[in-house]
């Protein structure tokens, strides 16, 4: 089996100069782009935070040991909450474009399955092709939900879905 190359975290400090000249104006350096608070995580940092926490599901706190123990990079659950929650402000255009695709397509498929909010029944619903998933959570399940998602309003293909009825057991 192959190994993988030592992994270390990469630190670069930006001293951002500030001089006040006699006439009592004060300048100071402009940040590099991406260096927009007093202590950031890279791209990279950024990125692994994102797959660990959104795409394999691992809680904040679990992203933020997994992020301790592998790259020995402490960082607190609110760092994991902070970077997703600015990634996540970014996505407006890709959303639009992801419900469009999955809209156009020929055949897409459409499921939902329950999950606890605050102790509460809620779904995630799901509209995926093999390129597109978009899941969204929302209160209801049903028409209401799958329309709050933007995609079968516009959808004209073949909709795929597991039919699976509510079972006597899980009621």
């Amino acid at each position: 089996m192959p190994d993988l190359p030592p992994v270390r975290a990469e630190v670069t400090e930006h001293q951002l100069i500030e001089r006040e000249c006699g006439c009592g104006q004060r300048t100071r350096a402009d940040a590099p782009p991406g260096a927009d608070a007093p202590a950031c995580s890279g791209p990279r940092a950024a990125a692994v935070i994102i797959d660990l926490y959104i795409g394999q599901f691992l809680s904040k706190n679990r992203t933020a040991q997994a992020l301790a123990e592998l790259f020995g990079v402490p960082v607190s659950s609110g760092t994991v909450a902070a970077i997703t929650g600015r990634a996540a402000r970014k996505l407006d255009g890709f959303l639009t474009h992801a419900r469009g695709q999955i809209a156009g397509r020929e055949v897409a498929g459409f499921d939902e399955t329950g999950f606890r909010v605050d102790g509460r029944l809620h779904w995630v619903h799901c509209a995926r092709t093999g390129k597109y998933t978009l899941l969204m959570v929302h209160q209801r399940r049903g028409k209401q939900a799958i329309e709050a998602m933007g995609v079968l309003p516009c959808f004209t293909g073949v909709a795929v879905r597991d039919a699976w009825a509510r079972q006597p057991w899980c009621q």
